[in-house]
């Protein structure tokens, strides 16, 4: 008997090294920082709490709740006043603009309707679960009969809007493991923004953790659609000491070339989408299914790698500066209660 180490590091693994090796001080420090944070218990107390906070805000705290949508709202605004991605004169985001959303229904643990009237004379809002959504109507359904696809509403498949804003984010329901629940949505999201943006118009989409290799991927395909228009924002309205960002795309589609490259995408999109979405599903493989986009051997090139710690330094910045203080706050609280 003979057993032998496999010491190969993985796609995974190689790309964030390489990450690491090329982001500078300010990344370094961030990933020192969330070391420790995963030492610490205070640390994991806070998240815990406001995981806590999160999740049961629409039921018992409808204050907490509207506090939650006043800070949406902001979050928006930052994103529009750094970035610049609504025309000026029309307002500050999408819903001055006019159009349609679609929410997951309260009932199955989405956020209740707390939008002013003058918004809701101009948005067309749907209740339901987009996952749910049959991305792929020329082959036949594997889903089970308990959970029946629907098609997409005539109101989203008909139309090409200027602007599509990707926001969602998952819920745990029925008996589907989280991490699937997170690829669906990701991927019907994508699915339907290229489908439906108009040719040259602009697509916002949060993302987490650009030094993961999938969101670089994920990243890259979006500077390939909208011809090197892309940029980043991470708000520090909520969420600051997390990975979550936005990433903002122009002109998608708008030149041959990168509506070339948006169409072959999307063919790909729509098949991953299919792979995972059926009875017997999988989860996606970091290490293989985003490949059509890019390999490792070109997502590690220095002119890549420098595009992604370009568009990444925003996140990474502002992660760092709130952990800091977070980190400060827990020392002071640890501090009192020794005393």
């Amino acid at each position: 008997m003979a057993f032998v180490e496999d010491n190969q590091q993985s796609p995974v693994q190689i790309f964030y090294d390489k990450i690491k090796e090329v982001a500078g001080e300010e990344y370094n420090a961030l990933c020192r920082l969330k070391i420790k944070g995963c030492d610490s218990q205070d640390y994991e107390e806070h998240f815990q709490w406001q995981r806590h906070a999160a999740e049961t805000a629409q039921d018992s705290n409808p204050e907490l709740c509207h506090k939650w949508y006043i800070s949406m709202s902001k979050i928006l605004r930052e994103v529009d006043d750094e970035l610049s991605v609504f025309p000026k004169g029309r307002g500050f985001y999408f819903l001055d603009l006019g159009g349609t959303g679609v929410s997951l229904p309260p009932q199955q643990g989405g956020h209740k309707n707390l939008l002013e009237g003058k918004y809701l004379r101009r948005l067309t809002l749907l209740e339901a679960d987009m996952t749910m959504f049959n991305l792929t109507p020329d082959k036949p359904s594997l889903f089970r009969d308990s959970f029946p696809m629907e098609p997409i509403p005539s109101c989203i498949s008909s139309k090409r809007f200027e602007f599509v804003l990707c926001d969602a984010h998952p819920v745990p329901t029925r008996d589907i493991p989280p991490p699937l629940i997170s690829q669906r949505l990701l991927l019907s999201q994508l699915v339907m923004a290229f489908e439906r943006v108009k040719p040259g118009g602009t697509i916002i989409i949060r993302f987490s953790h650009p030094e993961r290799l999938d969101t670089a991927q994920y990243m890259y395909m979006f500077d390939r659609v909208s011809d090197g228009q892309v940029s980043v924002k991470k708000p520090e309205t909520m969420h600051g000491t997390r990975g979550s960002f936005y990433l903002v795309a122009k002109n998608v589609g708008g030149t041959a070339e990168s509506r070339a490259y948006l169409e072959t995408y999307l063919e790909e999109l729509r098949r991953l989408w299919w792979e995972i979405s059926g009875e017997g599903a999988r989860s996606l493989k970091q290490e293989e299914d985003m490949n059509f986009v890019a390999p490792l051997e070109t997502m590690i090139r220095p002119e890549v790698l420098a595009m992604i710690v370009e568009l990444g330094r925003p996140v990474w910045s502002v992660q760092l500066r709130q952990l800091e203080r977070l980190d400060m706050k827990l020392a002071k609280r640890g501090r009192h209660a020794e005393e």
